[in-house]
C-alpha cells in the first residue's frame, strides 16, 4: 500500500512493528529496545560530534606531549635525578633564592589562596610608580 503522505506510512510502520514487538517474549522485547535505543545513541553521537565545531586546522595540530618527571629520565639515562637539569617545562634548576625561601617560610597561612584581587602589590606599585 502505498501513501500519498510519507509520515503517515512512518507511522503505520512503527505501528506494525510496535505489534510484532508486543508479540515477543518480555525479556526478548527488552533486549530489541536495549538494542534499538543503543543504535540510536551512536547514531546521534557519531551525527554530533564535539570535533565539528573546531576549525579544521586546529585539528591538524599535534597532540600535547607532557614532559618526563625526573624519575622517567632518571631511569631512562642511567643518572641520579639531581645530575638532570630540564629546560623543557619552565623550571629553574637552582629553585628559589634565599630571600624567597625566608619569605615563604615567615607567610602567616601559606595553605590559604592569597587575596585574588593583589590587592597589597597593587598598593605597593602604585606607591613605587608616583
Amino acid at each position: 500500500m502505498r501513501h500519498a503522505n510519507p509520515a503517515a506510512a512512518g507511522s503505520l510502520r512503527s505501528t506494525h512493528a510496535s505489534q510484532k514487538l508486543c508479540n515477543l517474549p518480555q525479556t526478548r522485547r527488552a533486549r530489541v529496545v536495549m538494542q534499538a535505543a543503543t543504535e540510536q545513541a551512536v547514531q546521534q553521537q557519531q551525527a554530533c560530534s564535539p570535533t565539528q565545531f573546531l576549525r579544521p586546522h586546529l585539528l591538524k595540530l599535534a597532540p600535547y606531549t607532557p614532559i618526563e618527571p625526573f624519575e622517567v629520565l632518571s631511569a631512562k639515562y642511567g643518572r641520579s635525578p639531581q645530575d638532570i637539569v630540564k629546560l623543557d617545562a619552565n623550571e629553574n634548576p637552582y629553585g628559589p633564592p634565599p630571600e624567597v625561601r625566608e619569605a615563604l617560610a615567615n607567610m602567616p597561612f601559606p595553605h590559604i589562596y592569597p587575596d585574588p584581587e593583589t590587592r597589597r602589590l597593587r598598593r605597593a606599585l602604585a606607591d613605587w610608580n608616583d
